[in-house]
C-alpha cells in the first residue's frame, strides 16, 4: 500500500477515478477486493482508510489465532510422543471382520436364478 502511494504520487494529472481503478485492479487479496467492491470508494482517501482497516483486521485475526493457548501444558504433551498404541495380543473379533453374512447359495445357484429371469 505504501509503494502504491509513492508511485501514484508521481503520476501528475491522473484523475482520482483512474488511481482508484488502478489500485483495485492491482489487489491480489480476494477478500479485500470483495470488501472494496461492496462499497466502492469515491476518493483515494476513502480507499486507503478502508484498505488500512482491512489490513488491521487481518493482522488482528492472525494474532488471535497465534495467541490461542492449548488447555494442556506443553510438557505433558511431550510425554506421549509415541501415539501409536501396542495392539499385539488383542483379538480382532468384532472389528469389521465379520460384518457380512455368509452366502447360503452357491454361485451356480445364483447364476441359475439370474438366467431364469
Amino acid at each position: 500500500m505504501e509503494r502504491f502511494k509513492i508511485e501514484t504520487g508521481r503520476m501528475k494529472g491522473a484523475p482520482e477515478c483512474m488511481r482508484i481503478s488502478k489500485f483495485m485492479h492491482g489487489i491480489n487479496n480476494p477478500e479485500l477486493t470483495k470488501s472494496l467492491n461492496e462499497h466502492v470508494p469515491r476518493t483515494m482517501e476513502e480507499m486507503m482508510i478502508a484498505t488500512t482497516a482491512f489490513i488491521r483486521g487481518e493482522a488482528a485475526a492472525a494474532n488471535k489465532k497465534k495467541g490461542h493457548m492449548p488447555w494442556k501444558p506443553q510438557d505433558q504433551s511431550k510425554k506421549h510422543a509415541n501415539k501409536r498404541h501396542d495392539f499385539r495380543g488383542h483379538s480382532r473379533d468384532g472389528r469389521g471382520a465379520n460384518r457380512f453374512t455368509p452366502l447360503t447359495r452357491t454361485p451356480k445357484e445364483i447364476l441359475a436364478t439370474e438366467a431364469n429371469k
